[in-house]
């Protein structure tokens, strides 16, 4: 299950129990959904930007170096 499903999820149970209808919780759903999306998009354009400033994604050092490891087999 993704992140995105489970926003869906999570919006669904909250518009039902918001609105008891179904109708409530589709808008639920869908609202889960976008906020999601847009949430995840504008922290990922946020890195983006950083990273472009800067010439480098501080938050990401950990991860390349590890790649960077394994790749060459730690030399």
């Amino acid at each position: 299950m993704n992140i995105q499903t489970g926003g869906k999820i999570i919006g669904g149970v909250a518009g039902a129990i918001a609105t008891n209808s179904a109708e409530g919780a589709n808008s639920g759903a869908n609202a889960g959904e976008i906020v999601i999306v847009y949430n995840s998009l504008a922290h990922l354009l946020s890195a983006a930007e950083r990273e472009r400033k800067t010439g480098y994604n501080k938050s990401l050092r950990g991860e390349k170096e590890s790649i960077l490891s394994a790749v060459t087999g730690g030399v």
